[in-house]
């Protein structure tokens, strides 16, 4: 159970504590953190690595909002068992990740879903869902890290990709977290950058079947 005690302790490191103050985000994190580290403990191998740069904080038109530099980006995703009650969502697969700002701004922890979508071989989709957990402000911007409204945010994200040599990809990623108006302040991050991916087994071996 050492994975559990290491995911309550970075939680705690980022001050999760403070969320049982807003029930209804923690409601929503708590679910996508609960699936996630269940099916880690049903899923012995890791399914895939993944790691890359995102831009920081970025409005529509790519410019940055408030906080500056980039984040470094590095996921893990986990397998699942055919067992899963997971396939009767479209066999998602748990990941945990985290994204740490070069520049002092906002870092974040995150768990959740990945949806993995076969385009035209070797162009992919993925999609994701979950929580974050975050060390920036909540209440009153500071000069590096604004105000997100709350310690807990949902996250989501959209990748498009190509696969090269079976088990390696490259992506494109946009991702976005915010607390969905839950409170009055929820300016939300979003950033854009690219990732690779290695997989562990064929890509084809994605859950156990084709």
């Amino acid at each position: 159970m050492w994975h559990i005690m290491l995911l309550i302790n970075v939680l705690n490191s980022f001050g999760i504590l403070n969320i049982f103050r807003q029930k209804r985000l923690l409601l929503g994190l708590g679910i996508a953190l609960f699936v996630a580290s269940s099916e880690y403990v049903q899923a012995h191998p890791f399914h895939e690595i993944k790691g890359g740069i995102l831009y920081h904080d970025i409005k529509s038109n790519l410019d940055q909002r408030y906080e500056n530099g980039a984040d470094i980006n590095g996921e893990v995703l986990f397998t699942i068992s055919k067992e899963s009650i997971l396939h009767a969502i479209w066999s998602p697969l748990p990941h945990l990740g985290a994204s740490i700002n070069t520049r002092g701004g906002t870092s974040q922890f995150y768990g959740g879903l990945t949806w993995h979508f076969a385009i035209y071989d070797p162009l992919f989709l993925e999609a994701s869902f979950g929580g974050v957990v975050h060390n920036g402000k909540t209440s009153k911007a500071s000069s590096k890290r604004q105000a997100l409204g709350s310690k807990g945010l949902f996250r989501e994200s959209i990748s498009l990709g190509l696969k090269f040599l079976e088990q390696h990809s490259i992506a494109v990623m946009l991702d976005h977290s915010s607390n969905a108006s839950l409170t009055s302040q929820n300016p939300g991050l979003t950033g854009l950058g690219i990732r690779y991916g290695y997989k562990f087994g064929s890509y084809a071996n994605r859950v156990g079947k084709q």
